[in-house]
């Protein structure tokens, strides 16, 4: 027993010296580090893209339809093309055609016009210059004639050279340049502020000059109009007579269509022996209908009146009407049937007249 008890303890102890070189060399465990807290999100910030800078606007001129004066209008059409080309070139902004055929319409303004009348027709298109050309020959070149009107009136820069069909482009665009400066050069745009700063107040409106306001309609035309007439009278439906007429009428135009007058005039009528002279008075209310541009219309007028030691006088009449300039009027009464009342009888004539009139 003895013997068997110190060889199990023998055992034991080389069982114990194998076993703990073996737990000696094992690796120790790495230890693994906790992962790291996710970063928080930060949410986007939108920047607004800065607003685009402002175009400085230009100088605006208005360039009308080159008036022909006994020329073919396409050589005046060439002016007109040539001339809102130079003006683009020297750095303005030009105003349509259409919108300065329009102005020129609603002012019922045609051929040449004077210089006040310029100022006025280029307000109506808010330009600050107006430009105006006259196109004519004297047979052996063309002569053009070249205005440039300020808004506000005054004397205008006048130009004018012979030139021949082949140069007349060249011509007119050099006739512009030398009375028309470049264009002056806009004020820089300025520099936008900043998203984040807040935009000023708006600026109080800036009233509008008075003088830059288009003329109200009743100075744009003559409010009073004197006119002279002659006029002859053929009878008709079995009374055979010739009667004429000569004489003189004042208008107080309400509009540029409507009047209202009043006329007198030696009257020299068939007599039972001979001719006879009387007076011949009558109130004369007119409307006029435009054609085109307003040079040509179509006056429509009616009149009533007394012839002494006859009777009542009653006239209709439609006619044809020239604008000859701004002031003097051309008038033919084409179909004027009127009626006499002597006595107790009534005749009837178809007249003929022919007027001049100026307005002031």
């Amino acid at each position: 027993m003895p013997a068997l008890a110190s060889r199990s303890l023998l055992a034991l102890a080389l069982a114990t010296c194998i076993s703990e070189p073996a737990l000696a060399q094992a690796p120790a465990p790495v230890p693994v580090p906790a992962p790291a807290p996710a970063a928080p999100s930060v949410p986007a910030v939108s920047v607004p893209a800065p607003a685009p800078a402002p175009v400085p606007p230009r100088v605006l001129v208005a360039v009308f339809d080159t008036h022909a004066l006994g020329v073919d209008p396409a050589a005046a059409a060439i002016v007109t093309a040539e001339l809102r080309r130079m003006a683009e070139a020297l750095g303005y902004a030009v105003v349509s055609p259409d919108a300065a055929r329009a102005a020129v319409a609603r002012l019922q303004t045609s051929g040449a016009v004077s210089s006040d009348r310029a100022a006025v027709l280029t307000r109506a298109v808010a330009a600050r210059d107006g430009i105006f050309a006259r196109l004519r020959s004297d047979g052996r070149a063309y002569i053009v004639e070249l205005q440039v009107v300020s808004w506000q009136g005054g004397q205008p820069a006048t130009v004018h050279a012979f030139t021949s069909a082949a140069d007349l482009a060249r011509t007119s665009s050099q006739l512009l340049s030398s009375v028309l400066p470049p264009a002056p050069a806009p004020a820089p745009a300025p520099t936008p502020a900043p998203a984040f700063v807040p935009a000023p107040p708006p600026a109080p409106p800036v009233a509008t000059a008075p003088d830059r306001q288009p003329p109200p309609e009743s100075s744009r035309y003559g409010k009073w109009r004197v006119a002279l007439q002659t006029e002859a009278a053929f009878g008709i439906g079995g009374n055979d007579f010739y009667n004429h007429l000569a004489g003189a009428r004042l208008d107080h135009r309400f509009t540029r269509r409507a009047a209202l007058g009043a006329y007198v005039g030696y009257a020299n009528l068939k007599g039972k022996e001979g001719r006879a002279h009387n007076v011949l008075s009558y109130a004369l209310v007119e409307y006029r209908i435009p054609i085109g541009s307003g040079t040509f219309g179509v006056p429509l007028r009616y009149g009533i009146g007394y012839l002494p030691k006859n009777g009542p006088f009653m006239r209709t009449s439609a006619g044809i009407g020239l604008a000859a300039s701004e002031q003097i009027d051309l008038v033919l009464d084409l179909l004027a049937p009127t009626v006499w009342l002597t006595h107790d009888e009534a005749v009837v004539s178809l007249d003929l007249a022919a007027e001049v009139a100026l307005s002031f």
